[in-house]
């Protein structure tokens, strides 16, 4: 922690323009080891200040990660959905704060569709599913991250959040490709 502190006070004047990758770098980092220390205010100041200063919508999508991460190890679900929903917001992906049964159904739907789709295509088993390419697009890689960090706070949360969230990863990777 000493180092990361000591790292940034030694950046120059107006570090995020005159350093950014540098500056990225050790805000996230501190940004992180200040939460796990218990310095919960810093941390909550160094994520607003990540947030307004990073580029783009990637970047701003992995400090939502790690703030969904550190809430959901503080038992704070509620808040851990509601960072992913912001984040997915950023890409364009749209779920309910309290999704209903249609929600549910609309996804279920959906994912029947794309699995139809993807036996004309001729990968009619579950076996083929594992046999689908890789996930390239950075956008949708960002996307399926955040997804990811949320099954375990939605779970707790919201049954139906749980279910939709479960359902639009599949969905996306039906759609775009696995991802490791």
């Amino acid at each position: 922690m000493q180092c990361l502190t000591a790292g940034t006070d030694l950046l120059p004047e107006d570090p995020w323009h005159a350093e950014y990758e540098l500056t990225s770098a050790l805000k996230r980092k501190r940004l992180e080891c200040e939460y796990l220390c218990g310095n919960f205010d810093e941390a909550e100041r160094l994520f607003g200040e990540c947030l307004i200063n990073v580029r783009s919508r990637r970047e701003k999508a992995e400090i939502y990660n790690i703030k969904i991460i550190l809430y959901t190890h503080q038992g704070k679900y509620g808040e851990s959905v509601a960072l992913g929903r912001q984040a997915l917001k950023l890409f364009g992906v749209h779920i309910p704060a309290r999704p209903g049964k249609t929600s549910i159904l609309l996804e279920y739907i959906e994912s029947r569709l794309l699995r139809i789709w993807r036996r004309f295509a001729g990968t009619s088993s579950i076996e083929d599913l594992f046999h689908l390419r890789p996930m390239t697009d950075p956008d949708q890689l960002a996307v399926m991250g955040v997804l990811n960090n949320l099954p375990a706070p939605s779970y707790y949360f919201d049954k139906n959040m749980f279910a939709l969230v479960n359902l639009n990863m599949l969905n996306s990777s039906l759609r775009y490709g696995h991802t490791d």
